[in-house]
């Protein structure tokens, strides 16, 4: 697998709610050519209701003693994966922890992905409507914001 061809990573990626329980996920996502994947890092959460005390909840996740991002950089910098290969190994551990996100484009019929100087965000739409049905899937893109435009200006997602 070579990076900007058959994948890309942004590894300061952010995501928020809905996708895996609530709160703030950070991590790394890889984009593919059929597929977004997010491999949060840390996970935020916290409350802010009039009756609950503020509280914030920061949980690390690991795997197989390596941070999350380490892992998962080690797995697509392996020379005998195939993108293949890793598409399959990752809709495996999204299968088998709510906190791994797998996007699959097949369900995506609309797609914005806007990069400014602030921020980069990758939204989607499920139906042909205009107006409603977007879902923010990643609110940041880190400092690889630019390289994810382009990855899929050349690869268009629809």
């Amino acid at each position: 697998m070579q990076n900007n061809i058959d994948y890309i990573i942004s590894e300061k990626a952010r995501t928020m709610g809905n996708m895996g329980g609530s709160g703030m996920k950070i991590g790394t996502m890889i984009g593919t050519k059929n597929y977004f994947f997010f491999f949060p890092d840390k996970i935020e959460d916290g409350t802010n209701g009039i009756l609950e005390r503020k509280m914030r909840i920061t949980t690390t996740i690991s795997f197989e003693g390596l941070s999350m991002k380490e892992y998962i950089k080690t797995k697509v910098e392996e020379d005998r994966t195939s993108i293949e290969d890793f598409e399959a190994f990752a809709l495996a551990m999204s299968t088998e922890n709510e906190y791994i996100l797998a996007y699959p484009f097949s369900d995506i019929k609309q797609v914005k992905l806007k990069v400014n100087f602030f921020a980069g965000t990758i939204t989607v739409n499920k139906t042909d409507k205009k107006m409603g049905g977007w879902d923010i899937i990643f609110s940041s893109l880190g400092k690889q914001k630019k390289d994810v435009k382009e990855f899929y200006r050349i690869n268009p997602i629809i």
